[in-house]
C-alpha cells in the first residue's frame, strides 16, 4: 500500500481589472485556456464582470504563494487587462483573496494475489 499524496488547491479571487484591447479577442475561452496552460499546469480561471478567480489544483509542495499571485498577474497581463507593475513584476488589483486547501487523496490499494 503507498503513502497518501498530498494535493493543494490554491483559489485567487480579485477584482477584474480594466481590459486594454480593443475587442474581446483576448478573453475568449481558448485564449483563455491556452494562457494559463503556459503558467499553471491545472487551473480554471472565471472573469466575471467584478473579479478574476483563478483555481489551481498541484501535488507536491505548497510553494510561494506570492510567486503564484505574480503569476495569475502576468497571465492577466497577457489577457490585456490593466494589471500595474512594480519594480518586481506584476500585482494583482487589491483586495486579493487567497484561499489554500490541501487534500490528502486516499492511498492506492492493491488486490490480493491469488
Amino acid at each position: 500500500m503507498s503513502a497518501a499524496a498530498r494535493l493543494y488547491e490554491l483559489t485567487i479571487v480579485c477584482p477584474r481589472p480594466r481590459r486594454t484591447a480593443p475587442d474581446d479577442w483576448h478573453i475568449q475561452p481558448e485564449r483563455i485556456a491556452s494562457t494559463l496552460a503556459a503558467f499553471f499546469a491545472d487551473a480554471e480561471l472565471t472573469l466575471t464582470p467584478r473579479t478574476a478567480r483563478l483555481h489551481v489544483r498541484w501535488a507536491g509542495q505548497l510553494g510561494d504563494l506570492t510567486e503564484k499571485q505574480r503569476r495569475m498577474a502576468t497571465v492577466l497581463s497577457c489577457l490585456r487587462f490593466d494589471i500595474a507593475r512594480d519594480h518586481t513584476g506584476d500585482l494583482l488589483p487589491v483586495p486579493v483573496r487567497t484561499k489554500i486547501r490541501e487534500v490528502i487523496t486516499a492511498p492506492a490499494t492493491e488486490e490480493p494475489t491469488r
